[in-house]
Order: structure tokens, then C-alpha cells, then sequence
């Protein structure tokens, strides 16, 4: 990198937050004092450690190290924020104290800042595990280098990782520091709220100089993923509506909570939301019709109310199914009465995925996965067989079929009573008959 006039580097102050770390934070204490790039600052949070943590600091000699120690544990945020608040740098990295760093990683950070005059930049790591490892983000380069596919990606997932971030302190300086209400996600949270400002230029460097080792009492282990998760959500709602893929990330995230065995509140909550966006949907449609006709708007006002009635039955049925989940009352397993070997599921859609994903975790198998929408079915199941074409029931063994559906359940009887044999149970019916 081409010296300035001045024949100095710009300063890069790295936080460094730690917590009873002292068995490994001498490994990325020494990766730091082995950058190539030398005209640096390491500030060290000790967010109230009760171990070696200060004794192992101070025994470090040839390296600019600024140790704030904190008296009571406030969580990494607080720590990072702490550390913030102390630097000194025009650039700012940070590292976490089960990680390192290669000889490299700063040189080419700020070659690549200073050459392009960019704000921000970040690249992959290496998570390595205790028999595997994996690389992320594992998009690939042209999909990071986008901001529009960064920033729809990471609406998805966390793509960009803490540990390999250098950016202008003047990112902190307009944004504010990590949100200290989340104990996870925080690295999630912060890097999307700066590069969703267009007015900082950002570079993906396509390299891999950060090792990971996930540890035991780590951070990312222990605190609860959905409360954060969703409160991510809801506080960039509008940049997923204004994008285009809310319902697309809506159904997602339902798809991934129903698994949990916890957190019945946000399941309802998230579901309400679902609903409520697909009305808001319709009403957009009815407002758009205006110009094409009165039959037209009737048509779709017509759709809006049936839409609204069939969401506030379905709510009904998940917040009593929720209720009965609470206290320890598994439908799923009530419905296999003796005899029943193979069962299937009508309608794939938020109840039916709820009832699939509780038969898995109870051990049932469902064999089939029936719904006339070919797009229903999502890519990862791969144990149940899906049947979009109601005639390819006449070949199938099933003893039972339930119809997830909240309305026409005669008609759906009379519709496959010709093609099978099985028993066929409506899941309303069920809910309501194990309710106390």
C-alpha cells in the first residue's frame, strides 16, 4: 500500500470484547501483534470477568493495548459499544476473542478502503468446528458485491460477520453503535442498518483470512435466537415491503419457528402478521381496480372478506392448538389411533406445515403431503412424498388423511372419498375435541 504524504497509515483501532477468556485470548491477542499492517490500536473490553483475563493483558509486551475493564458483565454489545466510544482510529475492525486473524487481514482491508475510497468492507471466515468446519458466507461474490442482493440476502440470514469487518469510524460516527436490547443477532442488526445507507460504498473482498472456533459457553450458543431474530424483523418490516420479498421471508421465518418447542407467543404473533399482510395485499388490489370497473372491485372486496374470515379461523385453531401445546396435550400423537401406519396431510399451508413439523418432532412419520398448489411444497422435505395430482392417490397406501383446510371439509370428503380408503379426520375437529 502506497505510503501518504504524511508517511503514516491510517489508525485502525480493533475492539475487542472478551469474557472470562483468559485459556485463549492470548491466541488472538497475537494475532493482532503479527499484522502486517502496523499502525494500530487494540482496545480490550473486559465486560467483567471473574478469571485470568487481566493477568494475561498485562503480561503482553510491543503492542498498543488499551484495557478497559468493566466492573459488573453487561453483554457483548455494551462491551463493543464501550470499546466504540474509546477509538481513536479512522478505521475500526473488531475481534472477537475466539478468533484470529492472518498476517494479512488488515493490510488488505485498508489497501482495499484507502484504493477505492470505500466506507466498509467485510469478507468470509472460516468456522471451524471440532471435527468439520465451514466457510461463510457461502454466497457467492457477485451476489455480496450487489448491495441489492446483500441486502435482500441478509434479510434472510446473517451474512456479514464481525470478525472480518474494517470500516470508516464515521459508519459509527452517523449510525450508533451495536443495538444493546439484542444478547444475539447483534452483529446481524448493526451491519444491516449501515449498509442499508446507500450513501456508504462498501467492498466484498473475496478472501478467507479469519479463523472461527465455536466455543462451548459461546454467545452464539446460549441466547435465544427468535426473540432477536424477530425483533430484526419487525424493525426493517418496511424495507422488506418496499422490496418485494416480505410474504416470501413472512412464510420463512413461520416455516423455521413452528419447529421450536418454544415461544408459542411469537408463533401467533408472527402468524397475525402473516394474515394481516395478505389483507393489506387485497386491500392494495381493491384500490388498484378502481379504474377497472365496479364488478371488478365487488369481485375483489368479495375475496378481501372471505380472507379475512377463513384468517380469523385459522387464528382460532393455532392460538387453541398453541394453547394445548402449552399444557402438555400433543394432538399428533392422539390422532395415530392402533392401526394407523401410514398417514398423510391435506393442505400444506401455515397449519398443515405446523402439523408436519409436530408429528416430526413426535416421531410420527407422515408419508404424504397432499395440496392441489404445486408451489406449496418447500425444497427441504425429503421424507414425505408430495401429491399436487389427487388421482395419484388411487396408487398410494394410506390408513389416514388429515384435512388441515378450515373450510369445505364435506366437500373435500366427497372429493377424495372416491380415491382412497383412508379415514379421513378434519384437524378442526381435533383441536376442538382435546380442548378442556
Amino acid at each position: 500500500m502506497e505510503k501518504r504524504k504524511n508517511d503514516m497509515d491510517p489508525k485502525v483501532s480493533i475492539i475487542m470484547p472478551t469474557y472470562n477468556r483468559g485459556h485463549i485470548l492470548n491466541q488472538a491477542i497475537q494475532s493482532v501483534a503479527g499484522q502486517a499492517y502496523k499502525n494500530l490500536e487494540l482496545i480490550i473490553v473486559d465486560d467483567g470477568s471473574t478469571d485470568h483475563t487481566e493477568e494475561i493483558v498485562k503480561e503482553i509486551s510491543g503492542l498498543d493495548i488499551v484495557y478497559l475493564k468493566l466492573e459488573q458483565n453487561h453483554g457483548a454489545n455494551y462491551a463493543r459499544n464501550h470499546g466504540l466510544k474509546n477509538a481513536k482510529g479512522t478505521y475500526i475492525s473488531f475481534l472477537d476473542s475466539d478468533n484470529i486473524w492472518e498476517k494479512d487481514f488488515l493490510r488488505s482491508r485498508i489497501r482495499t478502503l484507502e484504493e477505492t475510497q470505500s466506507d466498509f468492507v467485510f469478507g468470509r471466515v472460516k468456522i471451524d468446528y471440532s471435527e468439520t468446519y465451514r466457510i461463510e458466507p457461502d454466497e457467492a461474490a457477485e451476489e455480496l458485491q450487489s448491495r441489492e442482493s446483500l441486502l435482500k440476502a441478509m434479510a434472510f440470514k446473517n451474512v456479514v460477520d464481525t470478525n472480518t469487518v474494517c470500516m470508516n469510524r464515521r459508519c459509527y460516527e452517523d449510525t450508533g453503535g451495536f443495538d444493546e436490547y439484542l444478547e444475539r443477532c447483534q452483529d446481524w442488526e448493526y451491519f444491516y442498518r449501515i449498509l442499508r445507507n446507500k450513501t456508504y460504498k462498501y467492498q466484498f473482498i473475496d478472501n478467507i483470512l479469519v479463523k472461527s472456533a465455536i466455543q462451548k459457553d459461546s454467545i452464539s450458543n446460549n441466547n435465544p435466537y427468535w426473540p432477536a431474530r424477530l425483533y430484526i424483523f419487525n424493525k426493517y418490516i418496511s424495507d422488506y415491503r418496499t422490496c418485494g420479498f416480505l410474504p416470501e421471508l413472512m412464510y420463512l421465518l413461520y416455516h423455521q419457528l413452528i419447529g421450536s418447542e418454544v415461544y408459542h407467543d411469537l408463533k401467533e404473533d408472527l402468524f397475525r402478521q402473516i394474515t394481516e399482510e395478505e389483507k393489506l395485499r387485497l386491500l392494495q388490489d381493491i384500490h388498484g381496480a378502481k379504474k377497472e370497473g365496479e364488478e371488478l372491485i365487488q369481485t375483489l372486496s368479495d375475496m378481501y372478506n372471505e380472507r379475512c374470515q377463513k384468517d380469523d379461523r385459522i387464528i382460532k385453531n393455532l392460538s387453541n392448538w398453541l394453547r394445548l401445546e402449552r399444557e402438555g396435550i400433543h394432538i399428533e400423537r392422539r390422532m395415530m389411533k392402533t392401526g394407523i401406519e401410514h398417514a398423510a396431510i391435506y393442505g400444506y399451508g401455515l397449519l398443515g406445515r405446523h402439523l408436519y413439523d409436530a408429528c416430526r418432532k413426535s416421531g410420527i412419520k407422515i408419508g404424504y403431503l397432499i395440496d392441489k398448489n404445486p408451489s406449496a411444497f418447500p425444497e427441504d422435505i425429503h421424507e414425505a412424498k408430495y401429491i399436487f395430482n389427487l388421482k395419484e392417490l388411487t396408487h398410494c397406501s394410506i390408513d389416514l388423511i388429515v384435512i388441515t383446510a378450515v373450510y369445505n371439509f364435506q366437500e373435500i370428503c366427497r372429493e377424495l372419498g372416491p380415491l382412497t380408503n383412508a379415514r379421513l379426520i378434519s384437524l378442526e375437529d381435533l383441536i376442538e375435541e382435546n380442548m378442556i
